[in-house]
């Protein structure tokens, strides 16, 4: 199910799910993402099943089974090393889609970008981490150790305090607007975000955009 969320993009509740390459073209982050990530999955299925048949060769007795296992268990472990980053490059780009307000598109990891970010858990969790960075403001300033403290400038996020609170709020409310939660996440998880920067204006106005996302 498809529910209405972006001006840029229409689609059919009944439409059939298509490549990223089908509608974004070979070279879009999402479309190399989406192929190296699916190369790497087809790696692992291949080499498991390698392993598992090294298994069972070694189970009968098979001459040379213990050097095919090994050489398999080393290589798939190589490849279960390499899987959470490519993964997550992947969920990215199609983050990186749903910021661009184009969430509606019919492409399966779109699509469970869309889902997760919508989620009460995942809600939840970006309005209790900017709670968080609100408790460093609000509360009664104590000598706090180098290794503990915030890597934002708390003078800067104290100009802020109200544009949070609200945000906290229509974060812990249901909503249909994906745009405004992956915004707000990503105002947490990339270090090139205003949050961790000392410009109060630019922390304002994305945080504002946050806000007027989540209730459009």
């Amino acid at each position: 199910m498809y529910l209405p969320g972006s001006h840029h993009d229409t689609m059919s509740p009944d439409s059939a799910f298509q490549r990223p390459d089908e509608l974004l073209g070979r070279d879009h982050p999402l479309t190399t993402t989406s192929r190296e990530f699916d190369t790497l999955v087809h790696q692992i299925g291949a080499v498991a099943l390698m392993l598992a048949g090294g298994i069972v060769s070694l189970a009968l007795g098979v001459g040379g089974a213990v050097a095919l296992v090994i050489g398999a268990a080393i290589v798939l472990v190589c490849l279960l090393a390499v899987f959470w980053p490519a993964w997550d490059r992947r969920r990215r780009a199609a983050r990186d889609l749903v910021l661009e307000g184009r969430e509606t598109l019919p492409i399966a990891v779109v699509q469970r970008e869309r889902e997760r970010l919508l989620e009460e858990r995942t809600r939840g969790y970006v309005a209790r981490s900017l709670e968080r960075v609100l408790q460093h403001v609000t509360r009664r300033p104590t000598p706090v150790p180098a290794s503990v403290r915030p890597l934002f400038d708390v003078g800067t996020v104290a100009t802020v305090v109200e544009d949070l609170q609200v945000i906290i709020a229509l974060l812990r409310t249901e909503t249909t607007q994906a745009r405004g939660v992956a915004l707000a996440e990503q105002l947490l998880t990339e270090g090139f975000s205003p949050l961790y920067g000392e410009n109060a204006l630019a922390l304002r106005d994305e945080l504002r955009r946050v806000r007027y996302l989540l209730t459009t």
